[in-house]
């Protein structure tokens, strides 16, 4: 008869340990200042070009740019034109981005009628910002014309 087999022994493997990372929640707020460009383009021209400012920190509250006007509409007021949303979040590879920008206007009257309802685009990302380059976010369309806004933004550390 052969010999009994013996079981292979178990073996601990400790975890393993990453020092590099540092959990976001951790890492010291960061001031950054936030420039965007929207650029109203019909096919590949530049109709006009639009820029929002505004200062954020890595984990910091939510900031917003608001320009526009406020209407009132079927008893209530709303806020039509530009609204953008910005937050920072610190990552282990960088700093990203999360941005709302809506675009709304009135829709046009029609004969005898007051505008009765809002029409808006809206575009949401998250993005990982390399300090001082500008990116595209992302297009939305004009509702008003065959036109479209390329959004682009830049991050620039503050002292």
């Amino acid at each position: 008869p052969s010999p009994p087999q013996q079981r292979p022994r178990a073996t601990h493997t400790p975890p393993v340990r990453v020092t590099n990372l540092v959990p976001s929640s951790t890492m010291p707020p960061v001031a950054y200042k936030i420039v965007y460009t929207l650029s109203q383009m019909e096919g590949r021209r530049t109709v006009s070009t639009r820029k929002f400012e505004v200062s954020a920190e890595t984990g910091g509250p939510l900031s917003h740019i608001r320009v526009g006007r406020r209407v009132m509409l079927n008893g209530s007021s709303q806020q039509v034109g530009t609204l953008i949303d910005v937050q920072l979040i610190a990552k282990p590879e960088g700093v990203e981005l999360q941005t709302v920008v809506e675009q709304s206007d009135l829709a046009p009257q029609t004969a005898g009628h007051a505008a009765s309802e809002i029409r808006e685009s809206r575009l949401q990302t998250a993005t990982l910002m390399p300090e001082g380059q500008s990116i595209t976010l992302g297009g939305i369309d004009d509702l008003a014309s065959t036109r479209h806004y390329q959004i682009a933004a830049v991050l620039t550390r503050q002292p």
